[in-house]
């Protein structure tokens, strides 16, 4: 979508008009399924978050046209991003545990991630515990610094970078007993 094609359909979304909402929806949806499923890997946690996050959207659709340099579909991962933290946080599941080295795996002995496919690498991380999965995603998928983190989080960069550790030793530990 160009610049002109998003002014356009920004300008119909701020009037309310249905079918610019149906088209978001439709066009957006699956991306903001896939963000939602990587915090909250049930499908139907995930389903209730994107839900929230289209009528969060539809409320602030006005405030995105204030935002200079951001692309529409990068302030609606945003959304969608807190939305799922939120909600994490609400079940009092954001929980950062610590495992004992030995229950991690090495991370010089990183498998090739080739050998997986993509929805193989997602479960994976979606077995994650949430604090570790969490910490994963905004930094490797988010590409939050630590500093970000802890500051979305509430806790120290040293904890966010501890637990990003921590999360690839048990997701490389997860893969390698996957390993065909």
């Amino acid at each position: 979508m160009d610049v002109t094609q998003e002014k356009q359909l920004l300008e119909r979304l701020c009037q309310k008009d249905p079918a610019a909402m149906r088209w978001l929806y439709d066009h957006y949806s699956p991306f903001l399924m896939g963000v939602c499923r990587r915090y909250l890997p049930r499908k139907a946690d995930a389903e209730d978050a994107l839900q929230d996050v289209f009528i969060r959207i539809f409320e602030k659709i006005k405030t995105f046209r204030q935002m200079d340099g951001s692309s529409l579909q990068g302030w609606m991962t945003r959304i969608a991003v807190n939305m799922c933290i939120s909600k994490l946080r609400k079940r009092r599941v954001l929980d950062f545990i610590v495992l004992k080295e030995e229950q991690l795996f090495s991370q010089e002995e990183e498998p090739d991630l080739d050998q997986f496919s993509q929805e193989t690498i997602m479960q994976a991380i979606g077995d994650l515990p949430d604090g570790y999965r969490t910490v994963l995603n905004l930094y490797v998928f988010d590409q939050m610094s630590h500093r970000e983190i802890a500051s979305l989080l509430g806790i120290t960069e040293g904890t966010s970078a501890s637990q990003l550790h921590r999360a690839r030793g048990l997701l490389w530990k997860k893969l390698k007993e996957l390993k065909p």
